[in-house]
């Protein structure tokens, strides 16, 4: 039952992928997206990934930053063809993600590590 059931977790996963490639590969064709050389090149990197077997969420969650950025600084101004692939991945861009409170964490925790430096409690 156990390889029944990670078979269709591996197909599941292929799956995604095809389809993604199939959008991407769209993508890159589309007229819009030819005239933004920042998401051709990003739709080159996150193809040949795939096709080089990097994990499926490490190359989502990269193309998912790449559209993000896109999108804020030319305006909030996204071709069609590239929504329908940010919201193809987003719930995928989850797991691969670190969350608001995770990032907290961390600061607070350099904030911390660094009062000493800071305030010299460590000098005679």
């Amino acid at each position: 039952m156990d390889n029944k059931l990670k078979e269709a977790g591996l197909l599941m996963s292929e799956n995604k992928e095809k389809k993604l490639m199939d959008m991407m590969s769209t993508a890159y064709d589309d007229t819009e997206v030819t005239k933004c050389p920042d998401l051709m090149e990003l739709l080159l990197k996150s193809a040949t990934e795939l096709n080089n077997e990097e994990p499926y969420i490490k190359v989502v969650t990269q193309l998912g930053r790449g559209i993000s950025d896109h999108y804020m600084k030319n305006g909030r101004n996204l071709p069609n063809v590239m929504t329908a692939i940010y919201h193809f991945i987003q719930p995928d861009m989850k797991e691969g993600s670190i969350n608001n409170a995770a990032l907290r964490q961390k600061a607070i925790g350099y904030g911390i590590a660094s009062m000493p430096a800071m305030f010299g409690f460590f000098s005679n």
